[in-house]
């Protein structure tokens, strides 16, 4: 039995049958660049490198499960344990590559739930901009009065892969769904609204690094940035392939019940883009009220400063998941219980940022140092771009 080989992968595994020299059952890994089969308990240390960091669909044939847990036995057993940057805690849920702290049942929730009419997305990548544009919408929606903790945020503007069926029923309406689900691993409605944001790659792997690197444990030994780039660019974190991810949104950019915008562009002119997402939120109800009340625009403008947001979600995640399964009945999701059976873990990380950090366009500068790095991202980018011209979107900041 051997895996569906392909050109993007770095090694392939089978299992050896009856007719083979090794006993039945047998692993065995194809490492790239090499023509032979080598039994999975004679590959040498530096081998089991590319083994550890396969992505976790590369395994996905007949019973998966058990053959992930011998391999993951295999290859952590005995000398150097291989550990690369954050990619224990990803899970899989329906090909799609998620946080571990994140429930299976609330991921498949959100991707299979049918929008309302009245329902507003927040779609985008990790890291480009979305707890801010939550929290504009819900300043808008609130007329400046967004809630000024986690708790109260998650339920005005649901995280919905993380806090599953129950999020759409208990959010205050109006209110916004917050998704990272790619466009083609949920139910999509011509009448909902949706709102994406986009942010050129090389800032958001830079931010992306930073977060991950605070939900890191510390027996993770290689956290180098150099080693998180090439997770980045195979896919291998959370929600997989930035590019996956922004080329089919950005091919329903026009679509009337979707505003499509970049991190730059409302980094650059707020005051416009808040206008522009009251806008499209309602116009007579929330742009018009927004130019006709100048106090009320500033105070919105105010509230979604870097500063105040960083007041507002300075919490870790396992503090608003207590909060969240703490809260009374009447608020209470029940799809949030699963995390009260399960848990989440509380271990010591690295130092990393939490959803709100610098905010800075051009951050990436400081990251990408060397010829080899930036060679690498031009290449990735070259390659998964073409037939679009999706990096138009950043030509006035002169990326690589």
């Amino acid at each position: 039995m051997e895996l569906k080989k392909s050109t993007d992968h770095s090694c392939w595994l089978r299992e050896v049958g009856a007719e083979a020299d090794c006993e039945p059952g047998t692993l065995e890994l194809c490492i790239r660049g090499r023509d032979e089969w080598i039994p999975i308990n004679r590959i040498e240390l530096r081998d089991q490198r590319w083994l550890n960091c396969a992505p976790l669909n590369w395994y996905s044939f007949m019973n998966p499960e058990s053959v992930m847990q011998r391999v993951l036995a295999i290859s952590r057993s005995d000398g150097e344990v291989w550990v690369k940057m954050n990619e224990d805690s990803l899970i899989q849920v329906d090909g799609l590559l998620v946080n571990d702290f994140l429930r299976a049942e609330n991921v498949r929730a959100a991707m299979k739930y049918q929008p309302r009419d009245d329902d507003v997305f927040i779609a985008t990548y990790p890291k480009c901009g979305t707890t801010w544009t939550q929290y504009i919408v819900c300043n808008i929606f609130t007329g400046g009065n967004a809630p000024n903790n986690v708790t109260d945020f998650l339920l005005q503007a649901p995280y919905f892969d993380f806090m599953g069926a129950d999020a759409p029923k208990k959010m205050p309406r109006p209110g916004a769904l917050m998704t990272h689900l790619p466009f083609s691993m949920r139910r999509h409605s011509n009448k909902a609204r949706y709102i994406y944001v986009a942010r050129n790659p090389y800032d958001c792997a830079v931010s992306y690094y930073h977060y991950l690197l605070g939900h890191t444990p510390k027996t993770c030994s290689d956290v180098s940035f150099e080693t998180f780039v090439k997770a980045f660019i195979a896919g291998r974190v959370p929600y997989g392939d930035y590019f996956d991810h922004l080329i089919p949104w950005y091919e329903h950019r026009q679509d009337p019940n979707v505003l499509f915008f970049t991190y730059e562009d409302l980094k650059k002119d707020t005051s416009s883009w808040v206008l522009k997402i009251a806008d499209f939120l309602g116009k007579q109800e929330y742009g018009d009220a927004l130019r006709a009340d100048s106090k009320l625009f500033q105070r919105i403008l105010d509230s979604c400063s870097l500063g105040n947001m960083r007041e507002v979600f300075d919490c870790r995640c396992d503090g608003f998941v207590d909060a969240l399964l703490e809260l009374p009945e009447d608020k209470r999701l029940e799809s949030m219980e699963l995390y009260r059976n399960k848990g989440v873990t509380k271990q010591e990380s690295h130092e990393g940022s939490g959803r709100v950090r610098k905010g800075k366009i051009g951050d990436w500068k400081n990251h990408f140092t060397t010829p080899e790095l930036l060679d690498t991202m031009k290449c990735w980018i070259e390659e998964k771009t073409k037939g679009t011209d999706v990096m138009r979107l950043w030509e006035d900041l002169n990326l690589p």
